[in-house]
């Protein structure tokens, strides 16, 4: 076997996170909340439902269009949200958004991946025990939906 003059000698190994590891940072900024009057879920239209969908998207949770309509793309975006964020079990989610939920869902919440590039790269991560699957353009989220595999 022969080597060439200057090639490199060892392969890089990946080093894989902690299994402990969750695509949620929390912050300590404060924010001003607005309630919720009841609970939602689809089949409910208002405004309530369009501050929703707007905190989802901002998020990068897709809900469909921005409408006021909770409709099954919304039902989704919050299936995503409860097993990603609130940590529900991937078979439990009920898409029901209560004002605990949207207390939650108004913190200062960030989505990281769970292999940072650096901001070079576009990648996808796929969170198999959570059925959930992040899009990122470079270390950012861009969609954050609900899966199943």
């Amino acid at each position: 076997m022969s080597t060439f003059a200057g090639a490199a000698t060892t392969t890089p190994v990946a080093t894989l996170p902690p299994e402990s590891y969750t695509a949620v940072e929390e912050s300590t900024e404060t924010v001003t909340k607005v309630p919720l009057s009841q609970s939602l879920a689809r089949g409910a239209w208002g405004d309530e439902v369009e501050l929703v969908q707007r905190r989802l998207a901002e998020l990068a949770f897709d809900p469909g269009p921005i409408d006021g309509q909770f409709g099954q793309l919304t039902t989704q975006a919050i299936w995503a949200f409860e097993k990603l964020v609130m940590d529900v079990p991937f078979r439990e989610p009920t898409g029901v958004v209560t004002p605990e939920m949207w207390d939650r869902m108004q913190d200062p919440i960030t989505i990281t991946p769970r292999r940072p590039t650096g901001g070079l790269a576009d990648h996808t991560e796929v969170y198999l025990p959570q059925q959930v699957m992040i899009v990122f353009h470079g270390d950012r989220p861009a969609l954050v939906t609900h899966i199943s595999t």
